[in-house]
């Protein structure tokens, strides 16, 4: 679970993208940015008369700190991805190279934001760096590393070296994965992968039993298909030769009722040419 601080209500986590496309989240997001906004301001105008006041000094590149709450304020150390800027008030996304506002609701839903979450999972995959119990595993270093050292750590000269050693890996495409490619031949071979491609494969293409061939799952491509000439003929050959398509052993395939049997249908040729079907039809051949 993890808390809007804009609605003010606990999201699960597989729900976040949901909850934060919705309109009311951003209603209520906006009104927030605002607040925070004015509050900062104020804070800071605050801190001027203070500076003026008591001769103290504000440190330069110090961020702006937005209260949380009345007793709370915003700490971007407690953000890895951040880093201070010499703008009061600002933080710099070292994932996405962006400026966010030093605000509590803002820093939040930046971080958990669609566009981080996929950025900082590429450079964590282009690193080979993976999350263990809050801390980060670079398996090309072979040691883990605290979040706060994270970018110090891809920018090392020695990881840098080190990756370029590194075997490239393969994405398969079907399971969405990085291998090894020394692994390929294996991978495709696993019980995981021959099922997912089934899946995309009754999900992507569309068989026409009658002429044996895979077609893209579009109405668009199968129309055209279905209105080619040679899908015509295919059909004109089934209807003069009394062969229909039936359901058979959890496939679809020929039918012939003059013979009684079934066949493949890519074998209609073949099987109105059997001396079985030309003497039980009558009829010769027909083509």
């Amino acid at each position: 679970m993890y808390f809007c601080d804009g609605c003010r209500e606990a999201v699960n986590v597989g729900d976040q993208f949901d909850h934060i496309n919705k309109r009311s989240h951003a209603v209520n997001m906006f009104r927030t940015f605002t607040n925070d906004i004015a509050n900062a301001f104020a804070e800071n105008k605050d801190h001027t008369d203070t500076e003026s006041n008591t001769d103290s000094t504000i440190i330069k590149g110090q961020a702006l700190k937005v209260p949380q709450s009345s007793s709370e304020k915003i700490q971007p150390k407690n953000y890895f991805e951040m880093k201070l800027t010499d703008k009061l008030g600002e933080v710099n996304c070292q994932v996405c190279n962006v400026k966010v506002l030093n605000s509590a609701s803002i820093l939040k839903m930046h971080i958990e934001g669609r566009k981080h979450v996929e950025k900082l999972q590429e450079m964590l995959s282009k690193n080979k760096i993976l999350l263990k119990n809050d801390r980060f595993n670079c398996s090309v270093c072979q040691k883990y590393m605290r979040k706060e050292v994270l970018f110090n750590h891809v920018k090392n000269q020695n990881h840098v070296t080190a990756l370029a050693k590194t075997p490239p890996d393969s994405i398969c495409k079907v399971c969405n994965i990085a291998i090894i490619k020394e692994k390929i031949c294996e991978h495709v071979l696993t019980a995981h992968h021959i099922s997912n491609q089934k899946k995309k494969n009754e999900i992507t293409s569309h068989l026409c039993e009658i002429c044996d061939v895979q077609l893209t799952n579009n109405a668009t491509n199968i129309n055209m298909h279905n209105d080619g000439l040679q899908h015509k003929n295919k059909l004109k050959q089934l209807e003069v030769n009394n062969i229909e398509i039936k359901e058979c052993e959890m496939k679809k395939k020929c039918y012939c009722n003059t013979c009684e049997v079934y066949f493949a249908c890519k074998s209609i040729k073949k099987h109105i040419r059997t001396s079985q079907h030309l003497v039980l039809s009558g009829s010769g051949l027909t083509q």
